[in-house]
C-alpha cells in the first residue's frame, strides 16, 4: 500500500510546507501544535506555481486515531505565510 501526498503552491511567495502523522488523537479532536518535527515524515520548500509529489519508500499504515496534518511557513528565503497550498493525501485502504 502505498500513501503518498501532493502539494501545489498557489501562491506569490516561496513556502515551506510539511506533511506530519500524528498517532493517538480522538474522535473529535483537532491536532494541536502543528509543526511538531518528531511527527514530520516530509518537508520542502515551494516556488510560487511549483508541484511536489511524496511518496514514502514504505507503506504508510494509519491505526484508528491516528491524523494526518500539513503546515504552510514561510521558508528562509520567501513569505510563505499568507501564501495558498493545496494539498492532495493519496492511498488506499484495506477492508477486513
Amino acid at each position: 500500500h502505498n500513501a503518498g501526498a501532493a502539494a501545489d503552491n498557489a501562491g506569490v511567495g516561496t513556502a515551506r510546507v510539511g506533511v506530519y502523522i500524528y498517532p493517538n488523537t480522538g474522535v473529535t479532536d483537532r491536532v494541536s501544535g502543528v509543526g511538531n518535527s518528531s511527527y514530520r515524515i516530509a518537508q520542502i520548500d515551494l516556488a510560487p506555481n511549483e508541484t511536489s509529489f511524496f511518496e514514502s519508500n514504505y507503506p504508510l499504515v494509519l491505526a484508528p486515531f491516528n491524523a494526518i496534518a500539513v503546515d504552510v511557513i514561510a521558508a528562509d528565503n520567501g513569505a510563505g505565510v499568507g501564501t495558498a497550498v493545496n494539498f492532495v493525501i493519496n492511498g488506499d485502504t484495506e477492508t477486513p
